[in-house]
């Protein structure tokens, strides 16, 4: 399933945050300590609240804001809204984000800019979460859209089910639906396991369809499956860090790595495609190597590029 925006509105940016580096063993210059576990080990860590443009192939990073320890997420995107919004608003209308974001000013600040916003629900909005889980969990109705994929050697199959908030006593900025998703995933030994996943959101089914909601949630998803995975795992931000462990050293590093994945994704979305997918990311890097290095672009590049 191709994951196109909605033809009624623009582009989606998500804003999801990431560790850039923890660490028990050594005090790092320009990082505060906080306590990871009962004892009070002491941790050092960086994190980065990132903006990925997801309804585009390459999801290109926009712009991060660095979370250092005992800083939260929340401020931090208000931070980063407003940069986004100044240097790329017109190429995107909502604004998704996981459920650490959750929250009546983040939904305000959203709104304020004229855009919508698809925000992860947990247990940190506890009235919001328990009314979602009451109105949705456990539907008898039908779902108002369904998917089913192949994906890893299972069939996952997506439902949603919406609820409209009106005239409630639920004090956040702009919401007018609640969702509910229910994620089965089918292994072809017979097993299977079931994820419940809820968002509120300031659309509504005049603005998307259900199945361009559905969509929508998927899109959000986008961030960790591409854009996090791919700093992980091509570019190993996890395993990798500076030769120097300072504050300065992992936010430099953090940015190069943000223009490092930009450039691949971007070079990734142009090639020819191999049965129908992507080609691998070693090899979208294998090629960008090879049109850099050696200037080989005739065999990787499509007709015309």
């Amino acid at each position: 399933m191709e994951l196109h925006p909605p033809a009624k509105l623009k582009l989606y940016f998500c804003a999801a945050p990431k560790c850039l580096y923890s660490s028990t063993q050594s005090a790092v210059a320009g990082l505060e300590s906080v306590a990871c576990d009962e004892t009070g080990t002491p941790v050092w860590k960086m994190g980065a609240l990132r903006a990925a443009l997801t309804s585009v192939e390459a999801t290109p990073c926009l712009d991060l804001e660095i979370i250092h320890a005992k800083e939260g997420e929340s401020p931090a995107f208000r931070q980063l809204l407003p940069r986004v919004v100044e240097h790329y608003g017109e190429h995107f209308q909502v604004v998704t984000g996981d459920a650490g974001l959750c929250a009546a000013e983040n939904a305000a600040v959203v709104r304020s800019f004229g855009k919508h916003y698809l925000l992860g629900l947990k247990g940190n909005q506890p009235t919001l979460h328990a009314h979602a889980i009451e109105r949705l969990a456990d539907k008898k109705c039908p779902p108002r859209a369904r998917t089913q994929d192949r994906a890893h050697g299972e069939t996952v199959v997506r439902e949603l089910w919406t609820h409209a908030l009106g005239s409630t006593s639920l004090d956040f900025p702009g919401a007018r639906l609640l969702l509910c998703v229910r994620q089965t995933h089918l292994k072809d030994d017979g097993s299977q396991s079931v994820e419940w996943r809820y968002f509120v959101t300031s659309l509504s089914t005049v603005d998307l369809s259900f199945q361009h909601l559905l969509r929508l949630v998927r899109l959000h998803w986008a961030i960790e499956n591409q854009h996090h995975w791919t700093l992980d795992m091509v570019l190993q931000e996890d395993a990798r860090q500076p030769c120097r462990d300072s504050a300065s050293a992992l936010e430099v590093t953090a940015w190069l790595r943000t223009l490092a994945y930009n450039f691949i994704a971007a070079w990734r979305a142009q090639l020819p495609l191999k049965n129908r997918l992507p080609v691998r990311w070693e090899r979208a890097c294998e090629t960008l190597r090879d049109a850099l290095v050696l200037g080989r672009t005739e065999a990787c590049l499509p007709t015309g590029a």
